[in-house]
């Protein structure tokens, strides 16, 4: 706790005193080996996850590991649907496979899986004012739907961007992004626009992370340039 103050901790799950001496420090994920063996998954890991406070997985990460490894589990006949869905239901942001090749026939499966675990930003709505005048306020209403089974641990700056050929107006909102979970997320945002926004047609964007932060991709269909979405067009009047 020392020593790493910012870096996220994970510690084994089967140590819970561990986990719950740490956690009333600061918060702590944990980590579970073994991941795919018929034992672990139905005998091990479920009294162990239950001893757990429900809500663990919302504060901090849940890692799990291969027993062996998925091409194994693929000759040893085990139910890799239900390995999936347990673990997906368990929470799961990140999984260690170990560096062994997947049958190809297991493609849909792991992409699936992939597409679900940890966090998974889709802008599904938006409601803003299509004119509005220099100098006064904007308020912006969306959802954010988290199509994934966790959110996202790290406080990445949300910014929110007016831009055109000739000038960009930028805010960093105060939006916390680590309290979208699984679901549906709404939030609400009032732009005070500077008096020397030359009027004209903007494209209204929005960016997790970039600069000095990780940049977060949202999984929107939307013209990007890698860090920036474009997500509508407003006009600015005098």
């Amino acid at each position: 706790v020392r020593v790493f103050p910012n870096t996220k901790l994970l510690g084994q799950f089967s140590n819970t005193n561990m986990l719950y001496y740490i956690g009333a420090k600061r918060p702590i994920g944990w980590r579970a080996d073994g991941t795919g063996s018929p034992k672990h998954m139905n005998e091990l890991f479920p009294p162990r996850i239950e001893a757990l406070p429900p809500d663990h997985w919302k504060t901090a990460p849940v890692s799990f590991e291969s027993y062996w490894w998925i091409s194994e589990w693929y000759r040893q006949g085990w139910d890799i649907d239900d390995i999936i869905e347990k673990t997906l239901s368990w929470h799961v942001s990140t999984f260690n496979t170990k560096s062994f090749p997947i049958q190809y026939e297991l493609q849909d499966k792991i992409e699936y899986w992939l597409t679900k675990m940890g966090y998974r930003f889709y802008l599904s709505e938006i409601s803003y004012p299509e004119k509005v005048k220099a100098g006064e306020e904007m308020t912006v209403d969306f959802v954010i739907e988290n199509k994934g089974v966790a959110p996202i641990y790290n406080r990445l700056p949300f910014k929110l961007f007016l831009k055109n050929t000739e000038y960009i107006f930028e805010v960093k909102t105060d939006i916390d992004i680590r309290k979208w979970l699984p679901g549906d997320n709404h939030e609400s945002f009032k732009l005070v626009l500077p008096k020397e926004i030359p009027a004209g047609i903007y494209q209204f964007c929005c960016s997790i992370g970039g600069g000095k932060y990780p940049v977060v991709k949202l999984a929107t269909d939307t013209e990007n340039d890698g860090e920036k979405y474009w997500l509508t067009d407003v006009e600015i009047l005098l």
